[in-house]
């Protein structure tokens, strides 16, 4: 059941009506979002940050840190993390199984060149040391240029 009266529709439209709404403070979003694949039920979990920081020339400017978790059977935890900033998008990969890490390096190059809406600045790979929650994610992700104060939960 798709289309623009569907749950899914009204989820969507809810889910970016959040990110809209969060937009202007300092926080991040956690969203626990339900999918089927084949047969296997899972839940993703999606976290949305938005950078705020100061340049030099004090001007607020802001971009985009996304991470999203999966579980999965074949290559354990996946945590993609997904960072816009100054039109330029970093990528980050945080992998349960070291395996999965080699074969994902050894991919970076082909992963850069299907990325086409917007110039590709880093692409890294690493293994998960702990895997990312609502309670740790402000800590593990303090990298993220301004910071965040405030979590709103979406279950």
């Amino acid at each position: 059941m798709f289309g623009a009266d569907s749950a899914s529709a009204q989820q969507a439209r809810h889910i970016n009506a959040q990110v809209q709404l969060t937009g202007g403070l300092q926080q991040f979003s956690y969203f626990q979002i339900p999918f089927q694949f084949r047969e296997a039920r899972n839940t993703a979990e999606l976290y949305v940050f938005e950078n705020n920081r100061r340049s030099s020339e004090k001007k607020l400017s802001s971009g985009y840190t996304i991470l999203v978790a999966l579980d999965t059977r074949n290559m354990g935890r996946v945590e993609s993390v997904l960072r816009l900033s100054g039109g330029q998008l970093e990528v980050e990969f945080r992998l349960e199984d070291e395996q999965v890490c080699q074969y994902i390096s050894k991919h970076v190059g082909q992963l850069r060149d299907a990325i086409t809406a917007f110039p590709v600045g880093r692409i890294s790979v690493q293994t998960i040391q702990t895997p990312v929650t609502p309670q740790n994610a402000l800590s593990l992700l303090d990298r993220l240029p301004g910071g965040a104060v405030g979590i709103n939960i979406e279950i």
